[in-house]
């Protein structure tokens, strides 16, 4: 099944692209095939909304890669 991903990262616009990933995959099991850290280097938008580490990709999917933001 195919996902889109678009990464608003500058460091990280060579993963912009479609992607074939097994069906039930999480967003988790993705980025750590990206090699990219969950909550360490990206926020998880899915399909318009803040993505879980657990929630699992599906055909058409619309993943967006974001700076993570802290504050106080």
């Amino acid at each position: 099944m195919n996902i889109e991903v678009q990464s608003f990262i500058p460091w990280l616009q060579h993963v912009n692209g479609t992607y074939d990933v097994k069906s039930g995959t999480t967003v988790s099991e993705f980025l750590q095939q990206l090699l990219i850290e969950w909550d360490q280097h990206v926020l998880v938008g899915l399909n318009n909304r803040i993505a879980k580490a657990e929630d699992r990709l599906a055909a058409g999917d619309q993943v967006v890669l974001m700076i993570p933001l802290s504050g106080g």
